[in-house]
Order: structure tokens, then sequence, then C-alpha cells
């Protein structure tokens, strides 16, 4: 099993992601309620960070809502499970130190400690230093990640 996953699993790790997480009102997994998995709370943990250190977890379907905003417009909200939110926070809090290093310093998109403010503020300090262009990539640009080099990338970077 990768180190990887080991740490994600561990105890701490878990309880790390639990802390940001306990004000979240999402059921724990399909067919089962918070409520309901808080009477059982330890047996629960346990189950995850086993499934996460065999490699057996899989995630819960992602359930999809509508929204009417406030233009009229129907947008399409995806709701995680609490319990699949956990151990992405687990594994974020595991792979950010690694990688927060790689990313360059004007990068601010979903990057802790990073916010439009101080995206705005680059901005206009390249603005004010006489640069007159600006690379922006939009949601879409996931979509067209190569998953196979990725994996490749992030099996070497550890």
């Amino acid at each position: 099993m990768s180190s990887l996953l080991e740490q994600a699993s561990s105890y701490e790790v878990l309880n790390f992601a639990w802390k940001k997480l306990k004000n979240d009102k999402a059921i724990w997994a399909q067919n089962l309620s918070r409520q309901e998995m808080e009477k059982d709370f330890v047996y629960h943990i346990l189950k995850l960070s086993e499934d996460l250190r065999k490699g057996t977890y899989q995630p819960d379907p992602v359930r999809f809502f509508p929204v009417t905003k406030g233009s009229g417009k129907t947008r399409i909200i995806s709701a995680y499970t609490l319990r699949d939110k956990l151990a992405q926070r687990a594994i974020l809090k595991v792979l950010e130190p690694i990688f927060e290093k790689q990313f360059h310093n004007d990068s601010f998109g979903y990057r802790t400690g990073r916010s439009v403010n101080m995206a705005l503020a680059k901005v206009k300090e390249y603005i004010r230093c006489g640069f007159t262009w600006i690379v922006d990539a939009d949601s879409n640009y996931f979509d067209t990640i190569p998953s196979d080099l990725l994996l490749i990338t992030l099996s070497y970077s550890y």
C-alpha cells in the first residue's frame, strides 16, 4: 500500500479532517444519516481508515440537486456524502504540502491561504510594472487534463 494512503488513513489525519467538517450537514453515507453514524462514530471512522489503508475504499454515488439562481436559470449542484468529504479532506491534508511547493507563485485557484483579492492584487501589481497581458484558465480546463499522464506524474512526485 502507498505510504500516502497510510498517512491519510491515520487517526491523526482523519481527526484533523473531521474537525474541519464537524459542522457539515451532509449524510454520512448512502442510506445512513449523520445522526445514525454518530451513534457508532468510532466504528465508522475506523472502518473508513481501514478501507483507505487497504485500498478498498469506494466513494458513494454523487447526488445531484437542481437549484434555481436569482436569474431564473437552473444550476445543478453535486453533493458528496460526509464520508467521501472526510476521505477527500484526509487525502488533501497529505498531498497539499507535497504539491504546494511545486505550484507557481502566481497561481491562486483552489489553494489554501490564497484568495480572489490576492489574485487581483497580483494583477494590479503586474499592470503597475508594465505588463500588458493576463493568462486565465476557465473551469472546463480540468475536463481536458489527460488523467493517465497526471497519474504517472503523481506517482513520481513523492
